[in-house]
């Protein structure tokens, strides 16, 4: 409980009533004829802003999708740089969420992020909700709707990252309902804050009914398929 020579800061004045807040961080209402001895103060205060690295491109971003379902298709990685002019950047689907407590099934090869380097060519690792491990909109909000849970697939997938060397991570959750949908951000959230603290472009694959499209800053191509549309945004 405060004491009555306690100086407070008043935030609004609303006729009889004044929105006060404490020095310790408290917000309340008191009635005018209880503030005393009013006055104006400057107030200063130290702010040193935070500084967030970037990654900059300075070229157009033409990205492709690899469909990789096992070890041996990472091998038809040359034939896919091969047959696709003007690629710079591939996101093979090696990780899968295998169940709803976080853990990652992968497939990624390190071997295939040296020869697509040599080729010039980025790899961003796509990990996916759909098409092995979980696979539905229930399990998706189970996974995401707890911290620990998304703390632990992010863990694996940057450790993931590191270990075969890939230059981001490319998010397509397709199982994401109205109800998941703000503990599917805080997950993008707290991904790229890890991503940038490790030097790994984050992009992220939007969903709709119409179109398709992927999330972030940088738009890119689009791609015609199956009457949808995806595109390319990047969060650097």
């Amino acid at each position: 409980m405060k004491k009555k020579k306690d100086e407070v800061t008043v935030v609004e004045s609303e006729q009889n009533w004044k929105k006060v807040r404490t020095a310790d961080g408290v917000i309340g209402y008191v009635k005018n004829k209880a503030l005393k001895n009013e006055e104006k103060k400057n107030i200063t205060r130290k702010f040193e802003e935070q500084d967030y690295s970037n990654i900059s491109k300075d070229y157009t971003i033409n990205m492709a999708w690899h469909n990789v379902t096992n070890q041996d298709a990472n091998n038809a990685v040359a034939q896919r740089i091969a047959q696709t002019k003007g690629l710079t950047t591939l996101a093979p689907t090696w990780i899968h969420v295998a169940d709803t407590n976080g853990n990652i099934s992968s497939i990624a090869s390190a071997d295939y992020v040296s020869y697509a380097h040599k080729q010039n060519v980025e790899v961003w690792m796509t990990v996916r909700d759909f098409d092995g491990g979980i696979s539905s909109e229930k399990e998706s909000y189970e996974l995401l709707s707890y911290t620990s849970r998304r703390e632990t697939l992010i863990t694996q997938l940057i450790a993931e990252a590191l270990r075969v060397g890939v230059d981001g991570i490319n998010v397509d959750f397709e199982k994401i309902s109205d109800k998941c949908g703000e503990h599917y951000i805080e997950f993008i959230r707290e991904l790229s804050v890890k991503c940038r603290q490790n030097g790994l472009v984050l992009s992220v694959v939007e969903h709709s009914a119409v179109n398709r499209r992927v999330v972030g800053s940088n738009p890119t191509r689009g791609v015609k398929d199956r009457n949808r549309f995806d595109f390319c945004l990047f969060m650097l």
